[in-house]
């Protein structure tokens, strides 16, 4: 008899760097995750109004990726899901507005998601009803 496998938590990542997307694939799989990596706003959008997510990472940086509107529409979901962003520090103080705005509950700076995945997945899942401003630490 064999037992039946505990279903892994989704998690969206719209993530247009290969390399960057990896390792956030190696990280949030080892901590029991399943994520879904999109480089591509549509299919992260209509992946986000098909699952019921956890937790979505989204690039802010990838202005062609429109972030903003992939949050928009991810918090528009029933019972959405906390959304840590991240981007780079020098352009946080222009993409935080719009960020925050859109529905971030925590804006980071690459190096600290590349630093402390596990720590900022773990902060964000314990209060995703606050919303941050900048971690850049």
């Amino acid at each position: 008899m064999s037992i039946p496998e505990t279903p892994k938590l989704k998690v969206l990542v719209l993530e247009d760097d290969l390399m960057f997307s990896v390792r956030i694939e190696k990280t949030l799989s080892h901590l029991g995750y399943a994520p879904s990596i999109f480089t591509h706003s549509a299919e992260a959008i209509a992946f986000a109004e098909q699952n019921t997510l956890v937790l979505a990472l989204v690039n802010f940086s990838s202005e062609q990726q429109s972030p903003g509107e992939v949050v928009k529409r991810i918090k528009a979901q029933p019972d959405p899901p906390p959304v840590l962003g991240y981007c780079s520090h020098v352009s946080m103080p222009q993409i935080r507005p719009n960020a925050m705005a859109a529905g971030c509950n925590l804006l980071v700076a690459n190096s600290a998601l590349t630093m402390r995945l596990p720590q900022l997945v773990a902060k964000v899942l314990a209060d995703s009803t606050s919303v941050e401003e900048e971690e850049m630490r």
